[in-house]
């Protein structure tokens, strides 16, 4: 039986990996903080690895990776610019022990920056914000040492992105949505169901693509069509978006526009996205998401 090791594995693309992997016969590792964390992963047949330091806390973890098939780094955590660091370098010394190892890193369709409506592809050039530099750079070095890097663009599925939260508070507001950005703003989406099968798929032939960087989109979508999709399917009425100049960090990245081409992945090895784009699936997306958030909450939801 092949084996994997997802690092991040309680977070929305770890845990989507890690099912993936499990649903295609493979034993999944997956490390947790806590004890509710790893009963989150053992429902999912997956074999946790307790950790109450997370990654930082490489005993608990590394003797595994050293022996599973296929490693994932799926921390995603930008706000800690120095954990990716450390977890690559742990990583560099697993290779050096074990060089025929497969090693898939996530990194993000952020990286390129903003493009208006220009398609993004893997050949595109970063117009990376300073705060993300480190992280860049670490993907380079990802990538230099034979990883597989994967750029997911906005990831749905068990989550939301940041507009669902920007509805809720115009019910409080007179129907005015305000965003950072313009009415020309692009977003791109994947389901993280999608994105998962496609870490599967790759590291099924990982021979043939150490070292090489995979975009991954599902649909690129105007963001005022997506305000007005999430409005509709939360019966919220939308009088006004009101655009803004970004004011910090969370805004700045909000107001970067990407259109994002995953033509590689299709072309090299026959990926395709299966499930509903964002907008079209909004209505079942924002109810399986708010019985997710609260146990406790009862969703009315009606088909088209």
């Amino acid at each position: 039986m092949s084996s994997v090791l997802v690092l991040g594995s309680t977070g929305t693309v770890g845990l989507g990996v890690a099912i993936a992997f499990a649903n295609e016969g493979y034993k999944v590792y997956g490390l947790a903080r806590t004890q509710e964390k790893a009963n989150l992963l053992i429902k999912n047949e997956i074999v946790p690895v307790l950790s109450s330091e997370g990654i930082k806390d490489t005993s608990k973890w590394v003797s595994i990776a050293e022996s599973v098939d296929v490693i994932v780094e799926a921390i995603m955590d930008f706000t800690d610019q120095t954990g990716g660091g450390e977890t690559l370098e742990q990583i560099k010394l697993i290779l050096q022990k074990y060089p025929k190892k497969t090693i898939l890193y996530t990194s993000g369709g952020m990286l390129y920056g903003d493009h208006g409506d220009q398609l993004i592809h893997e050949n595109s050039n970063y117009k990376t914000h300073e705060f993300l530099i480190p992280r860049l750079k670490i993907q380079s070095e990802y990538q230099r040492i034979g990883a597989i890097v994967i750029q997911p663009s906005f990831v749905h599925g068990t989550t939301l992105p940041i507009y669902y939260k920007a509805i809720k508070a115009a019910t409080q507001d007179n129907g005015i949505v305000t965003l950072p950005g313009n009415d020309q703003q692009w977003r791109g989406f994947i389901h993280i169901k999608d994105l998962a099968q496609f870490y599967v798929l790759v590291s099924k032939r990982a021979a043939e693509f150490k070292g090489d960087i995979f975009l991954i989109n599902s649909s690129n979508e105007k963001v005022s069509d997506v305000i007005f999709a999430l409005a509709k399917a939360s019966k919220v009425t939308i009088n006004k978006i009101n655009w803004t100049a970004p004011t910090d960090l969370l805004s700045t990245f909000l107001a970067t526009s990407q259109k994002e081409s995953s033509q590689k992945a299709t072309n090299l090895l026959g990926w395709y996205p299966v499930q509903e784009n964002f907008t079209d699936g909004a209505p079942r997306y924002i109810a399986a998401f708010e019985l997710l958030s609260n146990k406790e909450t009862t969703v009315k939801f009606q088909s088209k």
